[in-house]
């Protein structure tokens, strides 16, 4: 696979971009056997199958990979410090409204 890579970055570049006739035909092999790779061997595969009748209704749904370690321990942070802030402001808030209150 590696020497198909290059044949191919060899030869666009000396071919297509060197006008080299010779390079221009390895690039063409080299990239007309890389597709027929990806068309025999397609990257998705099928992993469920079933028919859906008139009236049923199906439900795609993708879970993204689980937090790791760092960002839990992250998002706690910040909740606590959200908690801290929440309170100082109504400590300031019955503060400031004490302190002009009117007798």
């Amino acid at each position: 696979m590696a020497l198909l890579d290059t044949a191919r970055a060899v030869g666009f570049t000396r071919g297509v971009l060197g006008g080299n006739r010779r390079w221009l035909v390895v690039a063409a092999l080299a990239w007309g056997i890389r597709a027929i790779q990806i068309v025999r061997h397609p990257s998705s595969k099928m992993i469920y199958l079933e028919v859906i009748e008139p009236g049923e209704t199906l439900t795609i749904s993708a879970l993204g990979p689980a937090p790791t370690r760092r960002e839990v321990r992250g998002s706690e942070r910040a909740r606590r410090k959200l908690r801290r802030r929440e309170a100082r402001a109504r400590v300031l808030f019955f503060r400031a409204r004490n302190r002009h209150r009117v007798l």
